[in-house]
């Protein structure tokens, strides 16, 4: 304690000063990291809807990405739904060491009967998980994310499937 602080440490204004301004410093920094975790989700989000498929006229985009929480990965799947129409959006990242998946569906969709916990629960036993959710999004989590990409892959596959 007394080499993290200026003044000697029988100075209490002094102590809670330095502790006051090192939690802002760490306040300050963690929304940064915030802001360029957006930032680097938003870029990876524009290469990725280059791959969206188009499967009975449905965009389709469903891929495995890099994204620091889960909350991102929700944010990552409602900023590709507001730039698609028609759409079924699957996202899946690593998250400190689990699996996790995301189902965007759009309100189009959902008033045909697609449902986005449904789906997810179907994706997510390729990961040795489950999952579910609301219509229009849904979210899963599993034990294998070794599987993620290839449960990607089936998520064409699944849709095709339900749509019939």
């Amino acid at each position: 304690l007394a080499r993290a602080l200026p003044r000697p440490a029988g100075e209490p204004d002094a102590i809670e000063q330095r502790i006051t301004s090192i939690l802002q410093e760490n306040r300050d920094l963690r929304a940064q990291v915030a802001n360029l975790s957006a930032h680097s989700v938003r870029n990876q989000l524009d290469e990725l809807l280059t791959q969206t498929q188009q499967v009975q006229g449905i965009s389709l985009l469903a891929a495995v990405v890099d994204t620091p929480d889960t909350e991102m990965l929700g944010q990552m799947a409602d900023w590709a739904r507001d730039r698609l129409e028609t759409c079924v959006i699957a996202l899946g990242s690593e998250i400190e060491g689990s699996a996790r998946l995301v189902v965007k569906i759009s309100p189009d969709l959902v008033s045909r009967g697609l449902h986005a916990g449904k789906l997810v629960s179907l994706i997510a036993k390729h990961i040795d998980g489950n999952g579910g959710g609301r219509p229009d999004f849904a979210t899963a989590g599993g034990k294998n994310p070794a599987a993620l990409p290839q449960a990607i892959k089936q998520v064409n596959e699944i849709l095709v499937n339900t749509l019939q």
